[in-house]
């Protein structure tokens, strides 16, 4: 974990290559950053929009979160995971995230941090990333505080995700819920993973749309639901039998 004296050079760090947003990518300079091909159909837009609080809520919000900035860090954008307890470096790995572009911060002892130490560091962190990632543990923010780093946000063109964190205003809204295991029996049986319902709202959909997805899949990542693969089996074995 770094000290908030340290992450104020974050921004300074952008200009040497140690850390920084992706330059190199093709959506970097525009208004878009590029998410994987799982996330793009719940999105608008189809990618993030830089500028904008994105917000993950329900019983699979951390899941969710990693699934929205996979693509981003895969594409060359470096992510920043700040008071998100439990996050570690081998979930992030299999859900896709670039583990060489990522950035851990409050994940440790940061219980005690007041307001102005977070506003310092999540300052510091959009100034130098392009996508920030923040968690529960950020304990205390004031909405002032709060509206400052969304206008600051606005103005470097960073995108914050935003896990269970009322805070912020969200521009769009990704909640996770009707959860279904696979895999468990009556007290026995592995895990496989794990269907979920995605609505999302927000002033950036035009109406609220609603999306099965498995989250996370047997190999940790976005696929589609159950059902889904139940229904794309049978539709396949249709054509099977015309083609037959």
């Amino acid at each position: 974990m770094r000290s908030a004296a340290e992450l104020s050079a974050l921004a300074a760090l952008a200009d040497t290559g140690v850390v920084g947003r992706a330059s190199s990518s093709p959506l970097a300079s525009g208004r878009l950053i590029d998410v994987s091909e799982e996330v793009r159909p719940l999105l608008p837009r189809g990618g993030l929009q830089r500028g904008e609080v994105v917000s993950c809520e329900g019983v699979a919000a951390v899941s969710m979160a990693m699934a929205v900035v996979a693509g981003p860090s895969q594409s060359g954008s470096w992510v920043a995971w700040a008071g998100v307890p439990g996050v570690n470096a081998m979930a992030l790995h299999q859900m896709g995230v670039a583990l060489e572009r990522t950035v851990w911060v409050g994940d440790d002892g940061s219980e005690g941090w007041s307001d102005a130490v977070w506003g310092d560091v999540l300052a510091a962190l959009v100034d130098g990333v392009d996508v920030v990632v923040v968690g529960p543990g950020v304990c205390g923010l004031r909405p002032a505080t709060a509206r400052r780093l969304t206008a600051r946000l606005q103005n470097r063109g960073a995108v914050l995700v935003a896990i269970d964190q009322p805070v912020f205003g969200a521009d769009l809204r990704l909640e996770t819920r009707r959860p279904v295991w696979h895999g468990l029996g009556r007290g026995h049986g592995l895990a496989q993973g794990r269907d979920v319902e995605i609505e999302v709202t927000g002033r950036r959909a035009a109406r609220p749309a609603r999306h099965p997805r498995q989250l996370p899949t047997a190999a940790g990542m976005l696929g589609p639901s159950d059902s889904e693969r139940v229904e794309s089996s049978r539709g396949l074995r249709s054509i099977a039998r015309e083609a037959g």
